[in-house]
């Protein structure tokens, strides 16, 4: 088992916050990496698991969950709560195309995020003028 660990840590995939590890119910097989990579029993709570793993995979989508919030979105029935758990989920699988499930008062803000990673593509669905311009200003100052 050491000699996996070894071979795990020096493989670059972990530690690694460039790479983005998307799993479906991937808890139990992070929970025997992690054990196997620390030679310590696991963490008694779940927060200090996902503390650990967090160290050694810093960048973990779960798509059993994010799918449940995706579901739960749709099952929640105040309009805010409902256009911020979108925007959540947008935000937190970098996928935009979820925004357009945000009502058009406050969909600028659920592109907000995509625009400051440098996804300037997100610029021409902007509906506020000076939310626009500022997209747009920053897109031309990227390029340059």
């Amino acid at each position: 088992m050491e000699d996996f660990a070894e071979y795990l840590m020096g493989s670059g995939i972990i530690c690694n916050d460039e790479l983005t590890w998307l799993v479906f119910h991937g808890s139990f097989d992070f929970g025997y990496m992690l054990k196997i990579l620390t030679g310590l029993q696991l963490p008694k709570s779940s927060e200090d698991f996902f503390k650990s793993l967090k160290l050694y995979c810093p960048n973990i989508y779960d798509i059993k969950y994010i799918t449940l919030d995706v579901e739960y979105c749709e099952l929640v029935e105040e309009d805010r709560t409902v256009d911020n758990c979108y925007s959540n989920v947008a935000e937190l699988t970098k996928d935009k195309s979820i925004c357009k499930d945000v009502s058009e008062i406050r969909r600028d803000y659920c592109y907000m995020p995509f625009m400051m990673d440098g996804d300037y593509e997100v610029c021409a669905e902007l509906k506020n003028k000076y939310l626009k311009q500022s997209c747009d200003t920053l897109s031309k100052v990227k390029k340059s």
